[in-house]
């Protein structure tokens, strides 16, 4: 019985980590703010993001399909949150690379950890497509996770794996190179991530439409 509850979490987890590793505003957030505010930064956006994956896997394995048919406005509310949101960072983005202001769309100079956690946990928690994911998942994952600690075994190995991912990338994007070819490009940068953020949010807006 331990054997197929482990192999049924490990086919979940490896559906999650192959739509993690494609790109999406959650790479988006943590590369502009590697980027942007450095390594410290952007791996508390990761962690953020990490938070958020556990809440949604816990979603998920008490039945995240019975919460959506429960609250059937709830995809609409976190889509248009979310949507407003990323819109809010690309015109930020734009903004910065119209005055060329050095501060650009991914740095933070008074931004807390605190804050950098609640920018990552914000952006995935407000993505419906995130949700759709999980609620896919949840048809795979909620028999297999009938205890309390299996539902904790599930929800934290989905957390620790988007840190794993995240906090990847944001070690690539706040390497030495990544961040001279940024500040050497800032202008162009903040201009390109900031009409990324506000494609990513129109596009979540449109498809709830």
């Amino acid at each position: 019985m331990m054997y197929e509850t482990l192999s049924t979490f490990a086919l979940a987890w490896g559906a999650f980590a192959i739509a993690a590793l494609s790109p999406g505003p959650n790479m988006l957030a943590v590369a502009s703010r590697s980027l942007g505010a450095g390594r410290l930064s952007g791996q508390f956006v990761a962690l953020g993001i990490a938070f958020g994956a556990f809440v949604w896997a816990m979603f998920a394995v008490i039945g995240l399909d019975q919460v959506f048919t429960r609250f059937p406005k709830l995809p609409v509310v976190l889509g248009t949150v979310g949507g407003a949101y990323l819109i809010y960072l690309g015109v930020k983005g734009i903004r910065s690379a119209l005055i060329h202001k050095r501060t650009t769309v991914g740095e933070a100079k008074t931004a807390s950890r605190t804050e950098d956690l609640r920018h990552g946990l914000l952006v995935t928690l407000t993505n419906p497509k995130v949700g759709l994911l999980w609620i896919s998942l949840s048809l795979l994952v909620t028999s297999a996770a009938n205890t309390a600690g299996s539902k904790l075994v599930f929800a934290g190995g989905a957390a620790v794996l988007a840190y794993i991912i995240y906090g990847g990338y944001g070690i690539f994007f706040s390497s030495g190179i990544a961040r001279t070819a940024f500040h050497r490009f800032s202008r162009i940068a903040d201009a390109a991530f900031g009409l990324t953020f506000c494609a990513f949010g129109v596009g979540m807006i449109w498809t709830l439409m």
